[in-house]
């Protein structure tokens, strides 16, 4: 038998390698397909608290959990707002960090990161916050439960942490054990509408309690309200400079809110109409 020439030797590595990288994808989509999420968990953190939270990471990983942690997913020459985006839309859960750090200079930051989670519109995600020091949540924070981390928790502390990250919304966990659904939740006829317009990534969409208009926000930092009728042209606004935007409407209200976080300025935004 002949010995393989430096040439081909090179294309058949150059062969496993493509293979491998297709096969890693495809594994990718089927873990995404299971509950629609590639990660369980988004870990949001100030980079004070790093070595605090690397290892609760490794931890979790230990235990079966899919973590976003960005040191383990953004590579030198990744666009790191782009990034984390692309980590918050993956996850079905967000652990909120909370020290002096995060909820002092870091604050800005995180608090966008969390909106999407803390949304009631958004039922399928979960917000867990975990508390790693003495320093008071934010008001706005005080309504959730937090897993107490303080010295790096305990054992019945890492449970807790450890079941909210695995547990399912109920709509999911009751499709995946085969219980018994009410009509409300059984399939209905569907119509699918495909709304063209945007020249970017589609970053946050919120339908309107009536179900006449759909409000999408995108990375080319506009807005469009699109009617579902199909009579009016969809209305695009514009405002925002930066391209991570998120969609809300406060309760009892028919005003809708877009926000975006300026990095060049360092300060949030926001559009109502």
């Amino acid at each position: 038998m002949e010995r393989m020439g430096p040439r081909l030797r090179g294309g058949w590595i150059q062969s496993v390698l493509v293979f491998f990288v297709v096969l890693s994808e495809l594994i990718k989509g089927e873990q995404m397909t299971v509950d629609g999420f590639c990660y369980d968990v988004f870990l949001s953190h100030s980079s004070k608290d790093k070595t605090v939270v690397r290892r609760l990471a490794e931890r979790l990983r230990g235990d079966g959990i899919r973590v976003w942690l960005d040191e383990w997913e953004i590579r030198p020459g990744d666009s790191i707002p782009r990034k984390i985006d692309e980590g918050l839309e993956q996850s079905a859960a967000l652990v909120l960090c909370m020290s002096a750090a995060s909820l002092g200079s870091d604050w800005v930051t995180l608090e966008s990161q969390a909106f999407r989670f803390t949304d009631p519109v958004n039922r399928n995600l979960r917000f867990i916050p975990l508390r790693l020091d003495d320093t008071e949540p934010r008001q706005s924070l005080r309504q959730f439960a937090y897993v107490d981390w303080r010295g790096e928790g305990c054992d019945e502390a890492y449970s807790r942490l450890l079941s909210a990250c695995k547990r399912l919304p109920e709509h999911n966990a009751a499709t995946l054990l085969g219980a018994e659904q009410p009509d409300s939740a059984k399939p209905i006829d569907q119509q699918v509408l495909i709304l063209e317009g945007h020249t970017d990534l589609v970053s946050a969409v919120a339908i309107s309690a009536s179900g006449e208009c759909v409000v999408s926000s995108s990375n080319d930092k506009t807005v469009r309200v699109w009617d579902l009728g199909g009579t009016h042209p969809p209305r695009v606004l514009e405002g925002h400079t930066e391209w991570r935007t998120s969609n809300a409407r406060p309760r009892g209200t028919h005003r809708w809110g877009t926000r975006c976080r300026d990095f060049s300025k360092r300060q949030a935004r926001c559009v109502w109409f």
